[in-house]
Formats: structure tokens, C-alpha cells, sequence
């Protein structure tokens, strides 16, 4: 699980349920992660001030600008996939020259080849 951001949701899930917390988002990082959500939420159980509350806090989230960044950067990636997925230009292993690279088709099946 990750956040749009990249950085983990630790804290009150939203502002209506302070006492319901949530520590989620930490991607390959959960051993250290989870020692930061247990320092930030024991912070907040006694009341104290943590100066990465804000940072972590899931109310950070903002829908619209985040969603449309996720939509847009992902929309990208899959263009380029089709794109790489149609583009069947390729060329011919004999007319390679030393150092050059090109996609290729070796008993009917694309292949990447390089020269040198």
C-alpha cells in the first residue's frame, strides 16, 4: 500500500474521528515507518506537540489536485506502454552495426539486441 504522495497516512483518520487513528501507506519502509507512527501517535495520546504531525497527517490529503496528478502520471505510463507494445518497427539483426542496439525478431518473436 502507498499514498498518492508517498508519504504514510499516521495519524486521526479524519477530523470528525480524533480518537480513530490509522498508520498506513509505508510501502517497503514498515519496520521503520511503524516506529515513527508509534512516536507520532503516542504523541498525540498524550498531548504533546511532534513537529512531523503535519507532515504525516492524513488530513493532508487533497483529492482533487492529488487525484488528477495520479490519473495524469498514470495515464502516461500506460500510453507509453501501448505505444511500446505497437510500435513493431523493428530491425533487422544482419543490418546492426557494432554498438548500436535495436528491437529485433528472432524466430518470429521480438527480441532486444545489441552489437558490439
Amino acid at each position: 500500500m502507498t499514498t498518492l504522495d508517498k508519504i504514510p497516512y499516521i495519524g486521526p483518520i479524519t477530523k470528525n474521528e480524533e480518537r480513530v487513528m490509522v498508520a498506513t501507506g509505508f510501502r517497503k519502509w514498515g519496520m521503520t515507518g511503524t516506529h515513527l507512527a508509534a512516536m507520532l501517535m503516542r504523541d498525540r495520546i498524550m498531548q504533546k506537540e511532534n513537529p512531523y504531525a503535519d507532515i504525516f497527517s492524513p488530513q493532508r490529503f487533497e483529492a482533487d489536485p492529488m487525484v488528477k496528478k495520479f490519473i495524469s502520471a498514470n495515464t502516461d505510463v500506460a500510453g507509453q506502454l501501448v505505444k511500446g507494445k505497437l510500435d513493431m518497427r523493428d530491425q533487422s539483426l544482419d543490418a546492426l552495426k557494432n554498438d548500436e542496439r535495436a528491437v529485433v525478431r528472432i524466430n518470429g518473436k521480438r527480441a532486444g539486441a545489441y552489437k558490439d
